[in-house]
């Protein structure tokens, strides 16, 4: 992978296009913008129609505009307060993916249990 000129934060994490994973070091992009993306686990909070694969084909509200690859992810977990829709009004197909894990909730809420949950995981 080519090297970015984008400058390293505090942690030492590069960003540039996308976002750095520690782990593999290669860069989670968009939909169309490069390489395939390489994640355990994807963490999505409160998104809706940035995170839908619908906008990956043509006739629906969404087509064509850029989105989160998570649905690439080996496990997706999704954090909202509801179903609600987003801002095109349509169904996120990410949602009903066999991957991914629904839990309702306030964010804030949510993190705690699952960084506590973690914690007692690993130690």
């Amino acid at each position: 992978m080519p090297r970015s000129r984008a400058k390293a934060d505090a942690d030492g994490v590069r960003h540039d296009a996308g976002v750095r994973g520690r782990s593999t070091g290669q860069t989670v992009r968009g939909a169309g913008q490069g390489a395939p993306v390489s994640a355990d686990v994807a963490l999505v909070i409160g998104a809706n129609d940035v995170t839908n694969p619908a906008a990956r084909r043509p006739g629906n509200a969404i087509s064509g505009m850029p989105i989160l690859d998570v649905d690439q992810a080996k496990s997706i977990i999704v954090i909202k307060r509801s179903m609600g829709h987003g801002y095109a009004g349509i169904d996120n197909e990410l949602y009903a993916n066999p991957k991914t894990s629904m839990y309702f909730a306030d964010a804030k809420a949510a993190l705690a249990d699952l960084t506590s949950a973690v914690k007692t995981l690993v130690g």
